[in-house]
Formats: C-alpha cells, structure tokens, sequence
C-alpha cells in the first residue's frame, strides 16, 4: 500500500521558472465509483491507475468491511465483486472520513440491504447537507435515522421500490446515490435533471452494459440481476490537474504538458474559462472508454479578467479555487456568480477563498454566491486551509508567484485527494517546504 503523510504547515516561496510534464494521480471521483460499481459486479475487476488518497481508501475500507475483498498494488486495485446480493453486515460503523462522495453513494446501496449499517465521517463531513439524498430514499421506501438531516446516517433494512424523481438541484452525487440504490435494489429508477452535471456514473454504467438509458435531461436504470466485471483504466484527475494549469496559463514564458488526463467535456469548463481570459491551451484525446483521456499543453502568457457565464459554473464547480488562482494573476476584475453551491463543500470555499486573498494583498468582493476578484500583486502571508485540500493547494501555488512566502496551516487535508501534490509540484519547478511548529 502506498504511504501517505505530510501534514502541518506548508511553506511556497517565489519562483523564476515553472514547467515540465507530468500525469496527475486517479480521478477520485471516479475512483470511488468505479471501487463501488467493481464491488457489486460479479467476478473480478482490475482498476488501473486508481487514486491512492484518504478519501478513495475511505470507500475502499467501507466495501471490505461489507465483505468485499480489495487489494492494493500501488494504484492498481483488484476487487473480487460480491454481486449485488453478496454485501455482508459490517461489524463496526463505517467511517468515510471527508469523502463526500464516498458517503452519498454508499448510502443508496446500502439503503438496499436486508441488514443494519451505520455510516459517518468527520466533523466537516458530518456539516455538509444530506437531505439532497435522504427525501429521494425515503421515496423509495429506505429507512434512515439521523439528525437534521445530517451524517451520520443509521440505515435499517428496507424493501425499496421504483422511483421517479426530478432533481431540484444540479448533483451528480445526487443522482448517482439513486442510480445505485436501483441497481442495489433491482429497481427501476428515473430522473429528471435540468442542468447537466458529471456524468462518471452513468459512462461507468453504459461500460458494465447496465440495462441504462440516458438523455441530457432523463435517465432511466432498469432492474437487472447481475452484471459482469470488467477492467477499468481511471484517468488522470483533471481537478487535481487545474491548479497546475491554471497557473501555468497566466505565467508568462511557462509551459506545461499535463498526460494521461481525463478529459469529459462536464468536467473541463476550467479550459473554456481560461481560453476566454486569453491563455494559449490546446489538448486533444488519445483514448475514450469508459472515459475520455488525452493530453493539454499550456503556454503561459498574460491573462485578462472576465465575467463567468453562470451557466459555465456546473462544468468547473471543484475548479473554483484554481480559477480564483489564474484570477489572482490576471489584469483586472474576474466575477463569477451563480455559485452558491461552493459554501457547502469540505469548507464554504466562497467565504475561506474571500478571507485567504485579503490576507495576501489581493482585493476582492464577497457575494452569496461567488466572488469579485481583482488581479494584482500578491504580498504574501498566513493562510488557514480551513481543512480543505483545494483552498491548501490553491493557496501554495499563489505562493509561488508572490513577493514574500506564504504559509499554508492544515496542509494535511491535501491527503484527502492529491498525497502527491508537494512533490509533483517540486518536480515542476514549486518551492515547497515543510514548516516545523
């Protein structure tokens, strides 16, 4: 098993050259559901190129106490599929840690089950909303306990039934918690979406040959008894990638090769936003199933401050923090609104980003749903992560590239998503330290 670790305080210092080539580590979002999808199949699946991280060994640790056997090899993980009548009653509470991901989706397959389970995380797990998933199982006929309508969750063993359902707010881990509660339940299940949101689950489904149809407003899973394994290649986490991207795209004289990158069109609004602040960026595909992976190539230049079409926000809603970073960089004010969904991530990313670039010299404006960024000289300073991964990365980058250090505080979180952040970084030139306390 690879080893994860760094944590405390991270120090960037600025730098003069930035550059190189490098393939991010495993999709996490899709890591989790190809670990999840892998685990009721029947027969064995190999996952290629799998996250190591603490939030993908969450989901993998909670399907081994549900009696699924997963083995480690680097980033290559086996699964001996179970099927969907194979789980086993855990012994112990599960604990996904801050995987959102992981807890919504595993909800709706336990929801399923003719036995008990109990299904936590951490303090900032234990805060962000689940009533998005509990209204729509208990329409289905699940029966769950918690308290306002928050983790932890105590499923008790229910016959679920059909559901038809329209959902009132644009999630794909949403919409795929009821897509495996029908597949755990050998129930039909179809949904109305008005706004597209990533689509990981769905490929992975049409890939397994799930009886699954889908167009861009309706899906619809009808029952089946089985599916078989298959192997999976994960490609390289494009959200993990933008941070790199981003500020390469507004360094003038840089340049950066990102490979083995996945490259769904739901998931790089980040590259539009980007091209239309003027970066030089060009990619193109090497292989498309069960998800698009290619290549992106990044010639740094000056970038310009643009207001963001609201309905560009769905496509690059992790990729905030980097878009803030390019923003941080880049002349005059860059405004985004229509993204009110970013206070209820591992941290309220609008408020934490707000407060962190005040405190480096940067001046911006606070709306409920976004910011107003005005580019210019970064001074540097002390930053709380707030224990989330990406305001930590976001923040190191800008580091990079300010008159003085700054010091991020919480950098353990990166773990959850990107252990190789500090090094990868070293590697394309990031000056980044420890700092002892």
């Amino acid at each position: 098993m690879t080893s994860l670790g760094f944590g405390g305080v991270l120090r960037s210092t600025p730098i003069s050259f930035f550059g190189g080539e490098f393939t991010p580590p495993g999709d996490k979002s899709i890591s989790q559901r190809a670990l999840i999808l892998a685990a009721l199949a029947t027969g064995t699946s190999t996952l290629s190129h799998c996250l190591v991280s603490e939030d993908s060994l969450s989901t993998a640790n909670a399907l081994k106490s549900c009696g699924v056997s997963i083995k480690w090899i680097g980033s290559e993980v086996q699964i001996q599929g179970v099927g969907l009548e194979g789980l086993q009653a855990p012994k112990e509470e599960l604990n996904l840690g801050n995987s959102g991901t992981g807890f919504r989706l595993l909800a709706g397959v336990l929801a399923a089950q003719p036995f008990e389970s109990r299904l936590t995380g951490d303090f900032s797990l234990q805060h962000r909303p689940m009533g998005r998933i509990l209204e729509p199982l208990k329409k289905m006929g699940a029966y769950i306990e918690s308290k306002s309508d928050k983790a932890p969750f105590t499923i008790h063993p229910a016959s679920l039934h059909a559901l038809e359902y329209e959902l009132p707010i644009a999630s794909a881990q949403v919409k795929s918690c009821l897509l495996l509660a029908g597949l755990a339940s050998h129930q039909r299940v179809a949904l109305r979406t008005n706004t597209p949101t990533r689509d990981h689950t769905e490929r992975l489904m049409n890939y397994f040959e799930l009886p699954f149809t889908s167009t861009d407003h309706h899906l619809v899973l009808s029952p089946v008894d089985s599916f078989a394994a298959k192997p999976i290649q994960i490609p390289g986490d494009f959200s993990s990638a933008a941070f790199f991207i981003a500020f390469c795209a507004g360094f003038p004289g840089m340049s950066l090769k990102v490979s083995g990158v996945g490259l769904n069109s739901l998931r790089t609004g980040l590259l539009r936003i980007l091209h239309k602040m003027g970066a030089s960026i060009e990619w193109g595909l090497d292989t498309a199933s069960p998800e698009p992976i290619g290549w992106i190539r990044i010639q740094g230049q000056c970038l310009k401050g643009i207001e963001i079409p609201k309905h560009w926000v769905t496509d690059c809603i992790d990729e905030f923090p980097a878009i803030w970073l390019a923003a941080t960089f880049a002349e005059g004010v860059t405004i985004v609104r229509g993204a009110s969904e970013l206070r209820v991530k591992e941290s309220d990313r609008i408020a934490a980003m707000a407060q962190g670039l005040e405190a480096v010299g940067i001046a911006v404006e606070c709306f409920e749903d976004g910011l107003a960024v005005t580019g210019g000289i970064v001074e540097g300073g002390v930053i709380n992560s707030h224990g989330d991964h990406r305001i930590a990365m976001a923040f190191l980058m800008m580091g990079a590239r300010s008159k003085n250090a700054i010091d991020v505080y919480g950098c353990d979180c990166i773990n959850t998503s990107f252990p190789s952040f500090p090094s990868i970084a070293r590697h394309l030139g990031l000056k980044i330290e420890e700092v002892e306390q």
